[in-house]
């Protein structure tokens, strides 16, 4: 018997996995600096006709704070399309990019996320590093 999703309790909606890519993707970060990260990501394996690679600095604030009741994701800055050559030919790459957030973002609480997205605009590839201002 499956539980009736309430307010208190909401639903999830599920959808099966797709089949295991040989796509795999990485995303590095150095220490804030400057108001500034470095990224880096890398990419192996063959993506689909039409793909780009997509960088984000998301802010992860926490319930109770900056006067959230509840734990927020907020994106703070994107860089893409990315489409470096060796994406399409399988080989692997890497891409190097400086990223700039908004005052209002707290350094210590930005996660560098990566993706790649396919002609379509669904994910194919996703990966996500702390970036750790030191």
């Amino acid at each position: 018997m499956k539980a009736t999703p309430t307010e208190d309790q909401p639903g999830v909606q599920r959808t099966p996995a797709r089949g295991a890519s040989s796509l795999q993707l990485r995303v590095l970060s150095g220490p804030a600096w400057n108001g500034y990260f470095g990224v880096q990501i890398d990419g192996s394996g063959r993506a689909p006709a039409g793909s780009a690679a997509w960088v984000a600095l998301v802010e992860s604030v926490a319930s109770g704070t900056d006067g959230t009741v509840a734990p927020r994701e907020v994106v703070r800055t994107v860089s893409g399309p990315l489409v470096p050559a060796e994406l399409r030919q399988g080989k692997p790459w890497q891409h190097l990019l400086a990223m700039r957030w908004p005052e209002t973002a707290k350094a210590s609480r930005l996660r560098a996320r990566a993706w790649i997205e396919d002609a379509g605009g669904h994910i194919v590839a996703m990966a996500g590093e702390r970036c750790d201002a030191r």
